[in-house]
């Protein structure tokens, strides 16, 4: 089964595409089934943008691989009702529904089999919905002791404009309310994430703040102080939840020690514009999206710029940011009638061959110096592509947003023996070469609504 990704467009329509890296792969040929009504024979409009911006990602990737083109093809189309903008969608934790949120505040789940709605939650929220969260109640909790893993699976966290926060069961009658709700936020939700060694949810907001919830207990359990000056747009955890990481509207990543929230333990400068977008590529790398509508890949604790993955043309701002299964495809989300797929396999340590290892043994033998300067070039294109980002140079933390996927990121604990050793520190070598090779010419796509993704 090819995997999918989802959008939502101001109108209230709703679309599904399946994607793939082209030759031979079940997601790049016609439609195929889901959504098999009379409304998915639209070949125009946001779908055909999609596709030709999805097509545009071709060529080898950076890290010596043959890279395919990313091809997608429609699934589901459903049409908005109403005039409700579409504000957020979120595949629902079995993968069996799309959860969409709407500026009426109502939510509803559409049958990604049929394209027909399964359920709908009306005025769930007094507001519109901002943000959604299939919450993951396999690693610590969402759901009461004995529920077992695939009710757990149903929980789904929701936040709204005017900083409401609610859990909802999509297992019960929607007249049944939410499980949980939190109304102390005065600003909009802007992040949801959640920590899943110990199920724990954690909020974002344009307040300035960061609420913590223990989903086991239904309950909040901390706050953080508020920053009167500047808004929190995004929020990741990270190092298996030692950290959490939010995106500011200063260009700022603030960077918070879990347990102490009065302020954050550590500050990443750098992005020339606000944050808007945040996600874990492992347990030391995370991709941001921001205003300037660049894609940046940073390691955090030590902070440093990595690369750029790609960027807008038209400085269009990212909004939302999105991650495949193997985190070796990215989708972006801006002011246009298209979700763009960003080609992610140079970061990814996997891909070693002869003719990579005689190009790095071509480079070590240039000299010491002359590797350095290479290495300080490479990163001044970086920093000049990113428009000045990555400046600052200490500090604590690390991403991962709970992910436990593979992929690569700043080396695995408990390596034991020096040959093991020496291997280990060679694939660093290669992975850190690969990153500093991103340039902002490398997945440039050429397309122009609102859509907001996301991935299964």
């Amino acid at each position: 089964m090819a995997p999918l990704v989802a959008s939502g467009l101001v109108n209230g329509d709703v679309f599904v595409h399946r994607y793939g890296s082209g030759e031979g792969d079940d997601g790049a040929g016609g439609s195929g089934g889901g959504g098999g009504s009379d409304e998915d024979s639209d070949g125009d409009g946001a779908g055909g943008a999609l596709a030709a911006a999805q097509r545009a990602q071709r060529g080898a990737s950076s890290s010596g691989r043959p890279g395919g083109s990313i091809t997608a093809s429609r699934a589901l189309h459903r049409r908005g009702k109403g005039g409700a903008s579409c504000r957020a969608v979120r595949f629902a934790g079995d993968g069996s529904g799309l959860v969409c949120g709407y500026e009426s505040g109502s939510i509803q789940v559409l049958d990604l089999e049929t394209g027909k709605l399964s359920a709908r939650f009306a005025k769930a929220h007094d507001a519109g919905i901002t943000r959604l969260l299939s919450l993951d109640g396999r690693r610590g909790g969402g759901a009461a002791a004995g529920d077992g893993e695939a009710a757990a699976a149903q929980l789904l966290a929701a936040g709204d404009e005017d900083g409401g926060l609610k859990i909802w069961d999509l297992r019960r009658p929607a007249g049944a309310g939410a499980v949980m709700t939190y109304g102390k936020h005065t600003d909009f939700i802007t992040g949801l994430t959640q920590r899943h060694d110990n199920g724990f949810l954690v909020a974002s907001s344009g307040d300035g703040t960061l609420s913590v919830h223990d989903l086991r207990g239904r309950k909040a359990v901390a706050r953080s102080e508020a920053d009167a000056d500047d808004e929190m747009l995004s929020v990741v955890v990270l190092k298996h939840g030692k950290k959490v990481v939010a995106g500011c509207q200063s260009g700022v990543l603030s960077i918070f020690s879990w347990g102490y929230w009065n302020d954050c333990s550590d500050r990443f400068p750098g992005h020339p514009e606000s944050v808007d977008a945040l996600v874990a590529f492992d347990e030391e790398t995370i991709i941001t999206g921001s205003s300037d509508g660049a894609l940046r890949v940073l390691n955090v604790q030590p902070n440093k710029l990595l690369g750029v993955v790609g960027e807008y043309k038209e400085g269009t701002p990212v909004e939302r940011l999105a991650l495949g299964w193997d985190h070796r495809v990215a989708a972006s989300a801006s002011h246009e009638a298209a979700v763009r797929l960003w080609d992610l396999s140079c970061l990814h340590d996997d891909s070693g061959g002869e003719e990579e290892e005689e190009e790095e043994a071509d480079e070590e033998g240039e000299g010491n110096g002359e590797e350095e300067g290479g290495e300080g070039e490479r990163a001044a294109a970086a920093a000049e592509a990113g428009g000045g980002g990555g400046g600052a140079e200490e500090g604590e933390g690390g991403s991962g947003d709970g992910s436990d996927s593979s992929g690569s990121g700043g080396g695995s604990d408990g390596d034991s023996g020096s040959d093991s050793d020496s291997d280990e520190g060679d694939k660093r070598k290669r992975k850190r070469r690969e990153r500093t090779r991103m340039t902002k010419g490398n997945n440039r796509p050429k397309t122009g609504g609102n859509f907001f993704a996301d991935l299964l």
